[in-house]
Formats: C-alpha cells, structure tokens, sequence
C-alpha cells in the first residue's frame, strides 16, 4: 500500500509539472508594465531598507542586491547558461538600482508589488508604499509610522539577555513556555478582570500571527466579516487571506462609534466574525459602554464571533475602559488579541497572545502550529518581565502628546474627534475640496510633512497623524502643516 501511495504521489508530482507554465523561459515584456515603478520609487525603498536581494532572484526586505544577485534575476529573466555582459554593473548597493533588471523579474513572476515596494508574491499596502514616499521626499518630516519611538524597556532587555546566556535556545511548546501562559492568565485577571485559563491562551508572532489563526480557524469560504471603518486593512487582507469576504461598516458619522442599525443591517446569513479594535487605529476612539451594549444585543443571539483586537488597551487614557470580553456569556464565541508591541515598545519582538474559550482555542492552536511552530524562546522570559513592568509612564507621555496635537489642530481650524487611546489622531480635510490621498501628495511635496491618506483606512476626507514622535520633530511637522494649510 506504501509503494501504491508513493507511485500515486509520483504520477500526480509528474502531471503538475508537466502543466505548469515555464516562466523562467519566456523572454519578458515590459508593455504592461505598472505606471508607478520607477528607479526613483526603488531607489527609495532601497535608502530605507524596503528591499532586498537573497541570491535566487527574490526581493525581500533590508539590504540591497549585490552584482552576484542581480546576475542571477538576469539569468532568470531570459533564460541564458550564464548571465550578460555585466561590466557595466556595479556591485549594487543603496540609491543604485537599476530598473531594468528588476522589471524583468517583476515580469517574470518573481517580483510583484506597487508603487515603491516590492515583496515576492503579494502587493504591499499603500500604507507602507507611502511612508516610503514620505521618508524618500528630500527634505520632508514623517507622521506616519504607527510604533512608539521610544526602545524596550531596559529591564525587558536584559531578561532576554539573560535567558540567552543561560542556553535557552532550544524548541519551546507550540503554545508557548508554561510560566508565560500562567504569568498571562495571572496578569489578564489582575488588570482587566478577563479568566482565561493557561491552556486557553497562545502565545503568538505578534497581534498578526493571532489574528490570522483566529480567522483562519473560524472562517469557511465565503463566510463574511464586519470591520468597522475607519480600520486598519490588515483585517479585510487576513480576511481575504483565509478565503473570507470582508464588509465594510462605515462609522463616520456616527462618531466612529458603531451605529446599532447600520450593524444589524450589515448582518446576513453569512457573517461568521464582526472585529472590534478599541482603542481604534486609525481614529484613537474608545468604544462607549453604550456602544458595547448594543453590540451585545444585536449579536447575542447570533452564531457570530467577536474578535477582540486590544492591542491599544494599555494606551487607552479613560478610566471608563471596556472591552468586548467582559460579557461573560459570548465568551464561547470571543476571541481576545493582544500583544507586547505597544505598551512595552517592543514591536521588533514580534511577540503576542490570543485568548479563546478552549475549543476555540484548540482549533486556533493547530493553524498557529504549522504556520510558525512557536515563538522564540528566549524572548518568552523577557515577556514575563515585560507583564511586571508599568505601562503608565508610556501611557502619560503619548496622553501629552496627544493634548498637543489636538491643540495644535484646533487652532488650524480642523475638525477632530480627541482620541482617547493609541497615539493616532484622524482629522477631517474634506472642507478643502480634495480627496485625502491627493491632500496627502500634496502636503508632501508643497509643504514637506507626511502623514498617511484616510482611505487607506476605508475612511475618505481624512488623514492619520501619528504622534509617536518627539516634541521637536511633532513641533516642526505641524508648523510645516499649518503653513501648508494657508496656501490652501
């Protein structure tokens, strides 16, 4: 039965290949090729550590080609025993790209992407191509980036210092290192009254990874998901991803809270999860209790999960914070994310937990097994000690900063919803007769400051600030923003 198996398998290995299209034999065309590459667009991404070359003709992220690679996307590109006449190549390092050796690969297959950036089979989001553009713009200051611009905490650091230097590199449990799930569960009942045993947790690649086995444990094809917008697009992507379709529930004029009516509107024989993000990226806005409650009344008798992103939960400046999570009787269709990257500045740890009720859990945990095994080991001590250290003092200087932000604002005459987390802020521009991304342009290129398009949010005639910046650089990018408000 073995020797049938293997046989079947050869025959079908066989079959595939013998369908699959050559692509590495076709000479590429060019004619088709996107309007908005450029060598100015690659050369940018390059200065900022967007792209790199791996020595197989594949671009990936923070360091540039050498001349070695970009033979081997030529060979690629037409096919040849060995590459062309590469004298007039240098070893290719930032700022020297050349545009016609990428555009082969982009032809080929090996490349896709749009406008500055460039990722091997995916379009990147215009959120990063246009921070890019910001960060390319001789000149011009950036309010885009959506990470604290503060390090680690020192204490964090050396945790992890340590259990290195203790050996600690060997596999973890998938789900985790036990004394962190038990030091989640502890620290989820102390600060936000949430009981989730240890074995109703996982530890995750960050907010995204639990966030993709969510979806991807609880979505069939063509099941549908609520996002209420203004959001963050890696909610309608991941959807999309796990074979769901992604709804928009637009709540701008219902002061980004959601609107009970147009919810259960929204809702069909089809939607399988409704997403819940409080604090709100891109808005900073806190779902009321009120909000809440009517949230609980349309779904409670409803067969639809609640994905609880609180990954700003620790950001939120309200003492009336609620969370989703909290009624206990849904909490069999409840999903919890959270994440150490915002409270305790440790986005490059890529580090961050979900919370189900266990067979949900059990569900997730398989999808989060063949999709990342686990998460480093010896960063999971450090998260132990992260859960230790007070996030006020972070939570107190972008609460500053967000007063001055919101000050500075008013007095340019925008309208603005105050945050009450996070460190964004999303003032309405639609009185200028534009649509945000042609605001945006031309904010960057007249008046040398860049802040992120509302609908790249799925919120037109707005812009996002982010204020995780210093004093100096917030300072300086508003004066250039009201400056360039004046010529308007």
């Amino acid at each position: 039965m073995k020797r049938f198996h293997t046989r079947v398998f050869v025959l079908l290995l066989a079959l595939v290949l013998a369908i699959m299209p050559n692509v590495w034999a076709a000479e590429p065309s060019f004619e088709d090729m996107p309007d908005d590459w450029s060598q100015p667009a690659l050369e940018a991404a390059v200065d900022n550590g967007l792209l790199v070359g791996d020595g197989q003709g594949r671009i990936n992220a923070h360091r540039a080609l050498t001349r070695a690679e970009l033979a081997a996307i030529l060979v690629r590109a037409y096919g040849a025993a060995s590459p062309a006449d590469l004298s007039g190549y240098a070893d290719v390092q930032p700022g020297a790209w050349y545009y016609d050796s990428l555009a082969q690969a982009v032809r080929m297959g090996v490349l896709t992407g749009a406008g500055a950036l460039m990722e091997p089979n995916r379009p990147v989001t215009r959120q990063e191509a246009f921070t890019a553009l910001a960060r390319a713009t001789p000149g011009a200051c950036t309010l885009t980036i959506g990470e604290p611009d503060l390090d680690t905490p020192a204490p964090i650091r050396e945790a992890a210092r340590a259990s290195l230097a203790e050996g600690d590199t060997h596999y973890p449990p998938n789900n985790g290192q036990p004394y962190l799930l038990e030091a989640l569960s502890r620290y989820e009942e102390r600060a936000h009254g949430l009981r989730y045993a240890p074995d109703e947790i996982i530890v995750t690649a960050g907010a995204t990874g639990a966030i993709f086995i969510a979806l991807a444990a609880i979505l069939n094809p063509g099941d549908e998901v609520i996002i209420p917008t203004p959001a963050f697009s890696l909610y309608a992507s991941t959807a999309a991803l796990c074979r769901g379709v992604p709804v928009a529930l637009p709540a701008e004029n219902s002061g980004f809270q959601i609107d009970p009516a147009a919810l259960a509107a929204a809702i069909t024989p089809r939607t399988k999860a409704l997403v819940l993000t409080s604090p709100n990226n891109p808005t900073g806005c806190v779902y009321t209790r009120e909000t809440l409650d009517a949230v609980h009344d349309i779904l409670r008798d409803n067969p639809i999960f609640v994905l609880c992103d609180d990954v700003y939960r620790e950001l939120a400046y309200t003492e009336d914070y609620h969370s989703f999570a909290e009624f206990p009787d849904m909490r069999d269709r409840v999903i919890v994310v959270n994440s150490f990257s915002k409270p305790w500045a440790m986005t490059g740890w890529r580090v961050g937990w979900c919370m189900a009720d266990r067979p949900v859990k059990e569900k997730m945990q398989v999808f989060h097994q063949y999709a990342v095994v686990s998460v480093s080991s010896f960063v999971q001590r450090a998260c132990v000690t992260a859960l230790e250290t007070d996030t006020a003092p972070m939570r107190a200087l972008f609460q500053k900063r967000r007063n001055y932000v919101c000050v500075r604002l008013a007095a340019m005459g925008l309208e603005v919803t105050e945050p009450e987390g996070a460190f964004y802020v999303f003032p309405s521009v639609q009185k200028y007769g534009m649509d945000s991304e042609t605001f945006c342009k031309r904010m960057l290129s007249e008046g040398l400051v860049g802040v992120l398009p509302g609908t790249y949010f799925g919120a037109e005639g707005y812009v996002r600030i982010s204020y995780c910046y210093g004093d100096e650089a917030l300072q300086e990018g508003l004066d250039r923003m009201e400056r360039f408000l004046k010529t308007l």
